[in-house]
């Protein structure tokens, strides 16, 4: 992608007052068997703190459902034998909106740890799952108490003080990725580490991520830290050959500086999966740390050209950049958006966020301009 850079009802007698409906979401999704075969007729059950539903996936796998926003754990069985039934942990939606929740189930299969001869025991459970795979569960809650866990499904587990590690090594001629959620956040990979005390985790080897709104993002590799809801990407090693190497994207808000709150980065993805969905417009909001010496225009025109920000078919792409050691900001926009943010219309968007800025409401100010441009886009993009 190629940029250019611009800156009452009234009540009668005795007329009982209007009962509002509850917020509602909806949720959908395809659950495969082996990464390809489609699971007809699986339970996809939901079982919130007020409510429980199932539903069942047609020919092609697919399921749909409508439920109240709150807290959900998500669990997939009814399969073929010789499936594992699929189990996501706890999950918070806080308003209206569209989610894609994906299942892929992998198969059960049989494994007989091998003891050395000269033991003299039988294996442990851990032991066992060491070698034949299973669950881990960790428990990591957000700040306001909701008690989120971080889950692991491994084909093989290697234990140490550093931190465990999931993967195929000890299962030879098997390619089953480890498979990694987080409240809504997914993630496959060959190989990961999990540092519990450090709360991080890094995967590595044909790496699927996988966002809320179902579009799905490969990797070689990637660093999160998980916490508070949140997988955030965290920076790649320091020999990078160019200082947004760095950066991997995990959907449309990465916040590298820790510069947004749980509530305005909501309301940004949402403005973005909006955009994306009506109007074929990709908005990116980027924090950064620093710039590590490249000008704003220089770190927002590269990193939103590696990213490839905007579909390839009409390059509507936009790109909001914060860079906090440098308190400057930058507005990135690909030629397929030239007519409607031109460079005056940039730079007045962008200082219209300044005041917000200034007072150190950095998540309030990207709101701002996110839902100004978003406004924008929808009145001149047909």
């Amino acid at each position: 992608m190629v940029v250019v850079l611009l800156a009452c009802a009234a009540l009668f007698g005795q007329s009982a007052p209007p009962v509002s409906s509850p917020q509602t979401f909806h949720i959908q999704g395809t659950v495969h068997v082996l990464s390809d075969s489609a699971a007809s007729g699986a339970e996809v059950t939901f079982e919130g703190e007020k409510t429980t539903k199932t539903v069942l996936t047609d020919k092609k796998g697919f399921y749909e459902a409508n439920l109240p926003v709150g807290l959900y754990t998500m669990n997939v069985s009814s399969l073929k034998h010789g499936f594992k039934e699929y189990r996501r942990p706890l999950f918070r939606v806080a308003s209206s909106t569209n989610l894609t929740l994906d299942a892929t189930v992998s198969s059960g299969v049989s494994c007989d740890p091998v003891v050395p001869e000269e033991s003299k025991h039988a294996p442990t459970q851990d032991e066992a799952q060491d070698a034949c795979g299973g669950l881990d569960l960790f428990a990591v809650p957000s700040e306001d108490g909701v008690p989120f866990q971080l889950f692991i499904d491994y084909p093989g587990r290697q234990r140490s003080d550093q931190g465990n590690v999931y993967g195929n090594k000890k299962l030879e001629g098997f390619k089953t990725p480890v498979f990694v959620a987080y409240n809504l956040f997914t993630l496959q990979a060959d190989d990961v580490v999990y540092d519990v005390s450090g709360r991080v985790l890094k995967a590595t080897g044909n790496v699927v991520v996988e966002n809320a709104d179902g579009a799905t993002q490969r990797a070689d590799s990637i660093t999160l830290k998980i916490e508070n809801g949140q997988a955030t990407p965290l920076l790649q090693p320091a020999h990078a050959q160019y200082p947004t190497d760095q950066y991997q994207p995990a959907g449309f808000v990465n916040d590298f500086a820790g510069m947004i709150d749980a509530k305005e980065r909501a309301q940004l993805e949402l403005i973005c999966r909006d955009l994306d969905k009506t109007k074929r417009t990709q908005m990116a909001i980027v924090t950064i740390v620093s710039l590590e010496g490249l000008s704003a225009k220089e770190f927002a025109t590269d990193l939103a050209n590696r990213w490839g920000v905007g579909n390839k078919d009409n390059n509507r792409g936009v790109l909001i950049l914060l860079a906090q050691r440098e308190r400057q900001y930058r507005l990135a926009v690909g030629h397929g958006l030239e007519s409607v943010l031109t460079d005056e219309e940039a730079d007045r968007l962008m200082r219209e966020i300044i005041p917000a800025l200034k007072k150190g409401e950095f998540g309030n100010a990207l709101v701002q301009v996110a839902e100004r441009i978003r406004d924008e886009i929808e009145k001149k993009v047909p």
